[in-house]
């Protein structure tokens, strides 16, 4: 047999795969971030989804409390939910359509913290109410796309390295 050879119970691995605790598995967790064999970043792009949707619920009754003043939830959704979102995955390479989920998540928390105040939409002059855009709802809320939050992020910690 040559070198090329494999017997029955040998295969060969694929450059692809990634070893994980002695088998061939499709993804692996290292340091809190999986590592999959496609190279893309769904499965921690979901984990992130998951826990800012889990820090948003678990303040539900203050996100829907009338008597709180916006700007009070307005900095909460910033400080608990958007880094719970982002933490992490500026050392990631999100793909376009990864980094546009994050918007999209980002912006119907933000949308729903509108709602409970009734701003989620406008009157025109007809009387028909239109829902705020999107550039509108990132103005009142003063926080960019997530493309440009992860550049800034990561233009942060370049910046923390270099001092």
């Amino acid at each position: 047999m040559g070198d090329h050879a494999t017997s029955a119970t040998t295969q060969p691995i694929d450059t692809f795969q990634v070893q994980h605790h002695g088998r061939v598995t499709s993804h692996a967790k290292y340091l809190g971030n999986t590592t999959q064999n496609t190279g893309s970043s769904t499965i921690t792009l979901n984990h992130h989804i998951s826990a800012a949707k889990d820090a948003y619920y678990a303040y539900q009754g203050f996100w829907t409390n009338k008597h709180i003043p916006i700007h009070i939830k307005v900095q909460l959704l910033k400080m608990l939910f958007l880094n719970t979102l982002l933490t992490g995955l500026d050392c990631e390479l999100l793909s376009h359509f990864e980094v546009h989920r994050l918007d999209i998540t980002l912006l119907q928390y933000a949308r729903k913290i509108l709602g409970t105040h009734g701003l989620n939409s406008t009157l025109t002059e007809d009387g028909i109410a239109h829902q705020i855009t999107n550039t509108e709802v990132r103005t009142f809320f003063r926080i960019s796309n997530a493309a440009t939050l992860l550049r800034q992020r990561r233009l942060a910690f370049l910046q923390y390295i270099i001092k």
